[in-house]
C-alpha cells in the first residue's frame, strides 16, 4: 500500500510560484533536453536528443502512462514519468517512475519532492500496489532523495540486455 502522510509538505526552501501539471505535447522538446542532463548524471545511458524525444514522444502518446512537468513562468523546469506495469508478485497493477530530474538552478528548492509527492498521489488514485525507481547507485544525492521520501532499497539488482 502506497501512503502519503503529508502530500504538500516538501522541503524547506520550496520555491513559489511553480507548478506541477500533466505534461502537454508542447513540452517534449523541452522535456528531451532534460533527459540530457539526466543521462549526464547516470553511467548507463547516451545522450541522443534524438532517442530522448523519441521515447519522450512514444511515452507521451502510449496507454498507462503519466508524465508530469514542474512549470515556472512559462518554463518547464522539472519532469517525471511513470508508466503502469503489472506485478506477479503483487496480483496488480504497480508504477515505474522514470526520469525524475530538476534543472540545477531549480534543486534544493521542492521541486523534485513536489513532483515525486504528486506521482505518489496519482499512483495511489489509480490503486498501484507499489511504485518503483532504479537510480544509479553512484548517484548519492539521488539516492538519499528517494530514501528521504520513503523509497527503499531493495536486495534485486537491475540488468539490461541490449537487443
Amino acid at each position: 500500500m502506497i501512503e502519503i502522510l503529508q502530500p504538500e509538505v516538501c522541503d524547506i526552501h520550496m520555491k513559489r510560484g511553480i507548478t506541477i501539471e500533466n505534461a502537454k505535447e508542447e513540452d517534449l522538446e523541452e522535456m528531451a533536453h532534460l533527459l540530457s542532463l539526466l543521462f549526464a548524471i547516470e553511467q548507463d545511458f547516451e545522450i541522443n536528443y534524438d532517442k530522448q524525444l523519441a521515447g519522450i514522444s512514444k511515452l507521451f502518446r502510449s496507454e498507462g502512462k503519466v508524465l508530469l512537468v514542474a512549470r515556472h513562468e512559462g518554463e518547464v523546469v522539472g519532469m517525471v514519468t511513470m508508466q503502469r506495469l503489472i506485478s506477479s508478485a503483487e496480483g496488480d497493477y504497480i508504477g515505474q517512475i522514470e526520469d525524475l530530474v530538476v534543472r540545477e538552478a531549480y534543486r534544493k528548492m521542492g521541486v523534485g519532492s513536489r513532483l515525486i509527492n504528486k506521482m505518489r498521489a496519482i499512483a495511489l488514485e489509480y490503486g498501484y500496489k507499489r511504485i518503483q525507481l532504479a537510480a544509479d547507485e553512484e548517484n548519492a544525492n539521488a539516492l538519499r532523495f528517494y530514501t528521504r521520501r520513503g523509497f527503499h532499497r531493495t536486495h534485486l539488482k537491475m540488468y539490461h540486455f541490449k537487443a
